[in-house]
């Protein structure tokens, strides 16, 4: 069919061969854009202002769409897959008990390749800003926050002289806690987070942190090495420690000549399997892809001395 519309010298060619559009340069066939539309014989001379827009949307909801059939899995039909609407497929998932399933999924395409700095800024609004920072320190040279670990002395791996004390012990560890992801420890970093950092400073302000140093005075009077796991309260910031470390050795306490207590915590960040809630089981997941880095953190812990007594060994 002709195009009676269409007048060429309005749009001349140019050095390549292309057709040029009123005030939106050159547009091909094969160029991969395409939002130049010519559909009833009737030219548009202008891509709309929210054409862009729209076309995100409309990639988006395909994505979610796509993803919606992958939790559904063998449960959808061949029907499900060509016709189906989100919402049909929303309904199909709540029917067959599957909200864990898309919760997994979705966390594991926010936290794996698909992580950005949104993302990251959105966990931290949410759970907190060492949930969010551990998280960050996963996608390694991908970090979007660098602030997070600007007091850090670096490690490079439970062999290095900073941490020859504690050099057995973080073999162990190691070596039990990412051998299902197939690892080589001798690869592994750490961070040590200083006494005065952000994140050891807002350990010392937590009411789950105060209530394990409470319960363990015992232990940390002797010198015995404890473990000891945040409370979770949902996705909030109150988890944020649950989040960031679920469990964590305390080692090496001791009470220097001015009262004050020195304790170590040591972490690493890995996904324990017999963990089956559907964040956890999406961290396994990504971390077992290579989507997430390995590491272990330990926090220097320095309580002062009217804190400690006032505060936390008050009774």
């Amino acid at each position: 069919m002709t195009n009676n519309n269409w007048d060429e010298s309005k749009h001349p060619r140019d050095e390549e061969g292309k057709f040029t559009f009123k005030g939106q340069g050159t547009i091909s066939p094969n160029d991969g854009n395409e939002p130049f539309v010519l559909k009833g014989g009737v030219e548009y001379t202008d891509i709309p202002d929210d054409f862009y827009s729209k076309t995100d949307k409309i990639k988006n909801e395909n994505k979610y769409r796509n993803y919606l059939l992958d939790v559904l899995g063998d449960l959808a039909s061949r029907a499900d897959v060509l016709y189906a609407t989100i919402s049909e497929l929303e309904d199909k998932i709540k029917e067959n008990g599957l909200i864990n399933a898309v919760i997994q999924k979705g966390s594991e395409f926010l936290i794996g390749k698909n992580y950005d700095n949104t993302i990251h800024t959105i966990a931290n609004i949410i759970v907190g800003d060492d949930t969010s920072g551990m998280l960050d320190l996963a996608h390694g040279i991908d970090m979007n926050n660098r602030n997070y670990i600007k007091d850090v002395i670096h490690i490079d791996n439970y062999k290095d002289v900073k941490v020859n004390q504690d050099k057995e012990y973080l073999k162990g560890k190691l070596t039990d806690q990412f051998a299902e992801y197939g690892f080589n420890i001798d690869k592994i970093k750490g961070y040590f987070f200083k006494s005065n950092s952000g994140p050891c400073q807002r350990l010392i302000q937590n009411e789950d942190f105060k209530k394990i140093i409470r319960e363990n005075k015992s232990n940390i009077l002797a010198n015995k090495q404890f473990s000891a796991e945040f409370k979770r309260f949902g996705i909030s910031r109150k988890s944020n420690f649950y989040y960031a470390f679920g469990s964590v050795d305390f080692r090496n306490s001791y009470i220097d000549s001015n009262g004050n207590l020195h304790i170590k915590t040591y972490d690493t960040y890995d996904f324990n399997k017999d963990n089956h809630t559907p964040l956890n089981q999406a961290g396994r997941s990504v971390m077992k892809k290579g989507e997430l880095k390995p590491f272990f953190t330990i926090h220097d812990i320095i309580i002062p001395a009217d804190i400690l007594q006032k505060d936390i060994w008050k009774d």
